[in-house]
């Protein structure tokens, strides 16, 4: 009798594990579908190698009077504020990647998600904005 205890604690055991190791690889799969056309948060390092990139679009998400006070080179400006700012990205290529920053990170993590809600492949977001540049 104790044999067949011991066998079921076993099996049960061998299954749980099992269980957990699909959930986990199941997870791991979920996560990778969802990486592709998800925003990704990037440090400043990051950005800059981005930036480098073959057909890279940077968007400048602040008001034209922040622009004007300082941007960085071949950044477009589209006040995320504006009425027609998601006229303006619909101009953007969906299948190049597309760098986001305003002043501190909060405008451009609204508009990367905007951007990832209208289709696009490859949202690259500066943690901390252009005061952390």
């Amino acid at each position: 009798m104790k044999k067949y205890v011991y066998l079921a604690v076993f099996t049960i055991g061998i299954l749980g594990c099992s269980e957990a190791q699909s959930t986990v690889k199941g997870e791991k799969q979920k996560s990778t579908v969802q990486q592709s056309g998800t925003v990704q948060l990037v440090s400043k390092s990051e950005f800059q190698k981005m930036l480098k990139v073959k057909g890279a679009q940077l968007v400048d998400v602040r008001t034209k009077e922040e622009y004007s006070s300082g941007h960085m080179e071949n950044a477009t400006n589209c006040d995320y504020n504006s009425s027609d700012f998601r006229k303006k990205m619909e101009k953007l290529n969906k299948n190049e990647p597309v760098l986001v920053y305003c002043h501190a990170g909060g405008r451009s993590a609204k508009a990367a998600q905007l951007l990832k809600e209208m289709g696009f492949k490859k949202i690259y977001d500066l943690k901390g904005g252009y005061s952390n540049w």
